[in-house]
């Protein structure tokens, strides 16, 4: 068996892992010995409905060691205070905090001046979705003058479950607003981890309690973030768009993703019958000797399995697999084809919205040792 890994991967600013894997079998009998004192010998061909689990440890796996329960934060300074009554904003406040009364645990975020020692995270106080729904749409419970949002994030991204954050984002050292990227490592370590966050925001017009006056235009945050690659049935990001669904308040936010899985990755031709491994019909070829040709390699095994996880997944699976009758370097050179010819990426909403696009690599990589480690390691 000659079993390929072929990502395609592209550098960018600040983070990127996003691969297209094809992974092709050529048939031949499998003899190693598993955890067992047995000698198996199968064809790998056996094994092709192992390839989607392959995908998923290697690259696309949904984490099973799921902790806690969903958390909202709620920054209650009072920068936030004009943004509870802007339209959009209340209207969204007020249709997640009626779907995630029972779904999720509320967190409010501001500073005690009366207890130095708090870290400024505490639980909304509530026996009721009516007294959720009472704090979070009250003006007057953002009055902290700051929030301890570093310390949040912290506590997010050191989680092993989904998080949503309603925040200005404003975070302060020594009584100033700091300028710089403080956040940004903290999005690289859940990215890194193979996690992703979806942005939606909404601009209002900061006014403080007291004044008619404005103090700039800025935007409100719900930043939810996305514990593994893939979406959960019962996920907070899912139920988040599903409290949004009936309304147009949608259309109404702006938002962008930080994922790492969160490029299109293609080929021009897709599907079983345009594998791109085919001869190459062109104007002015002889049928007949094309079908000749065709025939010397056995035509009825050279693609005896292909799998695709763009066509054939619900969660859209960067991978394709071929299962072959014939070697690659006999293919080559009886039929001329192109493998795995007219690659597409197409990463124009993420690269306009979040990264810088400074490079673009195919790897290719044997991993037949692995998959077969894999397949014994199912089979024990």
């Amino acid at each position: 068996m000659k079993s390929m890994f072929f990502s395609k991967t592209g550098s960018l600013s600040p983070v990127l892992f996003a691969p297209i894997m094809a992974l092709l079998l050529i048939s031949q009998t499998a003899c190693d010995r598993g955890n067992s004192d047995e000698v198996f010998f199968k064809p790998l061909s056996v094994y092709n409905e192992r390839i989607a689990s392959y995908y998923d440890a290697s690259v696309g796996r949904q984490p099973s060691d799921i902790e806690g329960n969903l958390r909202i934060y709620v920054d209650c300074s009072d920068g936030i205070y004009s943004a509870i009554t802007t339209p959009v904003i209340q209207s969204t406040i007020e249709k997640v905090t009626q779907k995630f009364f029972r779904a999720a645990d509320w967190y409010q975020l501001g500073l005690d001046r009366e207890d130095p020692n708090s870290n400024g995270i505490k639980p909304i106080p509530a026996q009721n979705e009516r007294d959720i729904y009472a704090f979070v749409t009250n003006q007057e419970n953002y009055n902290t003058t700051q929030a301890p949002l570093e310390e949040t994030l912290k506590q997010i991204v050191s989680g092993k479950n989904d998080a949503l954050l309603i925040t200005d984002f404003e975070e302060y050292s020594n009584g100033q607003i700091v300028k710089a990227g403080w956040a940004a490592d903290y999005f690289i370590r859940w990215i890194n981890a193979g996690n992703k966050i979806k942005f939606y925001y909404y601009s209002y017009d900061e006014i403080p309690k007291g004044s008619k006056a404005s103090n700039g235009t800025k935007n409100l945050y719900f930043a939810i973030f996305t514990y593994g690659s893939t979406e959960k049935e019962n996920g907070l990001l899912k139920l988040f768009d599903e409290a949004l669904e009936p309304t147009n308040l949608m259309g109404s936010l702006k938002s962008f993703v930080i994922d790492p899985h969160a490029f299109l990755l293609s080929n021009n031709y897709g599907g079983k019958e345009k594998t791109g491994l085919l001869p190459k019909v062109e104007e002015g070829d002889d049928q007949a000797a094309l079908a000749e040709s065709y025939e010397k390699g056995n035509s009825s095994e050279i693609l005896l399995n292909y799998q695709n996880g763009l066509n054939t997944d619900a969660q859209k699976k960067n991978f394709e697999a071929f299962d072959f009758g014939i070697d690659l370097a006999t293919m080559s050179q009886d039929f001329k084809v192109d493998f795995l010819g007219g690659l597409t990426l197409n990463v124009e909403e993420a690269v306009s919205k979040v990264y810088t696009l400074t490079d673009i690599n195919v790897e290719v990589r044997d991993v037949t040792e692995d998959y077969i480690k894999f397949i014994k390691w199912q089979e024990a």
